[in-house]
């Protein structure tokens, strides 16, 4: 088979078995990343993108450095907004350009069967649809392409474009650091260390060594806190060892948020059969180092085992199945192997179909998964131990769908077990607030922010709270304030000119609207009542320009062009204006706001010619 026909294969079977994930919509870490990440949504944030931690335009602080990963987010928001498909469509390609990176770098040390039937079946596996059916899975598929990309181009004598490459595998995400040990694994696997090349092999390491500095200094986001002692992580590690072997082989049972019991004790069986697992894993890739096709994928495989272990670095967590992302390719190299090794052709066949198939179905089917929030949750809930994070989430997703009370009940759980949580106090409050509870809501929210005070948003709902009491006077009070604060909040300028607005105080609420779109121009609740204003004031060219501007960002905003079709009117472009009332009503016969308007703008100018 030629390259162009296997490179075509990879492509287009990758696809098949993802393509039912470009429709599901955003869920769990997709939310701090990208709904509610100020940074990616205005480009004066640039600098921040580079410079903070990977959720600090959500307002949270986490130890995570991935610039290149909001970027990317900050380029899609800017054309396609907050529509999930292209931030999926993302993802897929990176991991189809991964696997044809595979494919090109271990022919050289497999030749093309065995590279081609080991990367397609990386590509095809269920362990990677965390990371790449999930959106913010997207940092592994972007350190990864980088990384294998650096090695391409070293390989075919473009040395300047992998230490670019290589530079921005590493601020994608930090486990590019395993990308150095994978680039000096590959020459000495495909024997091309060479002595003349040490002055590109110094400055390759320069830079992870340079990156490693960094992030110990002026990029130190803080320091991981162990999740458990070092002496259980290190039981607990080998039984993971097992299982990942095991999701590996037999991928039925899937969840985003695996987490196992810390082992404590030696005598436990779990510990004591992975430990020796482990070891024999070690010697058997010892005793063979002499064939580079096994010492490859072996030692990669571990490598990648040994970063994520939970030993040595301190991770959020003890087994995770998108951590297998670079490191599957090592296993599956040697699956393959074995079945190269069958001497019967018709019985090899056979059993690669049946394989193959198996494993994209169940990729497919594990997209699904991803294409309800709330079956996603109740379904990960059933199967593992239930973490805070996996609860808090699901009852988040439950106040999103409006089934408030049930999203309190699994709020009020989290919030027995840990009364400190701010997250937990301000879903508690939420939930009161759409429930009606005003009094109950403003307690929690007061508690959370004496935890949290710079969650300004919150503020905002403080403030809708005293709106509906009717105090008036407290609700501008509170914005006012919070404006002087953050300046750059977008919320408060909108919700004072809507408030300025209901008391007909035009020109306070222009103000308050037009600052809301200096912060954001394609503010679309600004743009409408900037157009209403002017509406309202009679100054139709004027409301015309933020009707077509709010139409643009959504064009089916039946509200929107009803009220465009009166301007237009009241300016004499009648047709147009009919066309458009017309155009509603065969979207939507019921809208009697449209009916009338065409009513009276006809009966106005039935004498007009044409109408």
């Amino acid at each position: 088979m030629s390259k162009t026909k296997i490179l075509f294969f990879l492509g287009i079977f990758s696809s098949i078995v993802y393509f039912n994930s470009i429709f599901n919509p955003f869920i769990f870490d997709d939310y701090g990343l990208i709904i509610e990440n100020t940074f990616i949504k205005n480009f004066k944030y640039l600098k921040l993108l580079f410079t903070t931690n990977l959720y600090e335009g959500a307002g949270e602080k986490t130890l995570f450095y991935r610039p290149l990963q909001s970027l990317s987010y900050a380029l899609i928001y800017k054309f396609f907004k907050l529509n999930p498909i292209p931030y999926h469509l993302l993802n897929i390609f990176l991991h189809i350009g991964c696997s044809i990176l595979f494919f090109l770098l271990l022919k050289e040390i497999y030749g093309e069967r065995i590279a081609f039937l080991s990367s397609l079946l990386w590509a095809i596996h269920p362990i990677n649809t965390e990371a790449v059916t999930y959106i913010a899975g997207l940092a592994d598929p972007l350190f990864l392409f980088f990384g294998l990309l650096g090695i391409y181009f070293y390989k075919t004598g473009k040395k300047f474009l992998t230490f670019i490459f290589f530079i921005f595998s590493l601020i994608s995400k930090e486990t590019g650091i395993l990308i150095l040990p994978l680039f000096f694994l590959y020459l000495y696997s495909t024997e091309k260390i060479k002595r003349q090349e040490i002055k590109n092999y110094v400055g390759i390491t320069l830079i992870f060594i340079i990156y490693l500095i960094l992030r110990q200094t002026i990029l130190n986001f803080g320091k991981g806190q162990p999740e458990d002692i070092f002496i259980h992580r290190f039981y607990t590690a080998f039984h993971s060892f097992l299982i990942y072997i095991s999701i590996l082989i037999f991928p039925f049972i899937l969840s985003m948020e695996r987490h196992i019991p810390y082992i404590k004790t030696a005598k436990n069986l779990d510990f004591i059969t992975g430990f020796i697992f482990f070891l024999f894993f070690i010697w058997f890739i010892y005793k063979k180092r002499t064939d580079k096709r096994i010492f490859f994928a072996g030692t990669l495989f571990l490598l990648n085992f040994l970063f994520h272990s939970n030993i040595l670095i301190p991770l959020n967590g003890n087994l995770r199945e998108h951590w297998m992302y670079m490191g599957g390719i090592g296993f599956f190299v040697y699956f393959v192997i074995l079945i190269e090794m069958i001497k019967k052709g018709n019985l090899k066949k056979v059993l690669l179909i049946l394989v193959f198939s198996l494993y994209g179905i169940r990729t497919i089917l594990r997209n699904y998964d991803w294409n309800d929030p709330v079956k996603f949750y109740e379904r990960t809930m059933k199967y593992f131990s239930v973490r805070k994070e996996i609860i808090s989430n699901y009852a988040f997703t439950l106040l999103s769908n409006k089934k408030y009370e049930k999203a309190l009940l699994y709020f009020k759980s989290i919030y027995f077990e840990k009364p400190d949580d701010w997250k937990t106090l301000f879903g508690i409050a939420k939930c009161y607030l759409m429930l009606g509870n005003y009094d109950f809501a403003l307690k929690y929210y007061y508690e959370g922010i004496k935890i949290k005070p710079d969650k300004y948003d919150i503020f905002v709902d403080i403030a809708l709270i005293y709106e509906k009491k009717g105090d008036v006077k407290k609700v501008i009070e509170i914005l006012e304030n919070l404006i002087k604060k953050e300046k750059e909040f977008q919320a408060p300028y909108i919700l004072l000119g809507k408030i300025y607005l209901k008391q007909k105080n035009y020109e306070l609420s222009k103000k308050y609207f037009e600052k809301s779109l200096e912060l954001n121009p394609d503010e679309i609740i600004s743009l409408k009542n900037l157009a209403k204003i002017y509406q309202l004031k009679g100054e139709h060219e004027k409301a015309i320009h933020y009707f077509e501007r709010a139409i643009k960002i959504d064009p089916d905003d039946i509200y929107i062009l009803n009220d465009y079709a009166i301007s237009l009117s009241e300016i004499g472009e009648v047709k147009k204006a009919i066309k458009i009332l017309k155009r509603i009503l065969k979207r939507n016969p019921a809208f009697k706001p449209a009916r009338i308007n065409l009513e009276i703008i006809q009966l106005k100018n039935k004498k007009a010619p044409g109408l």
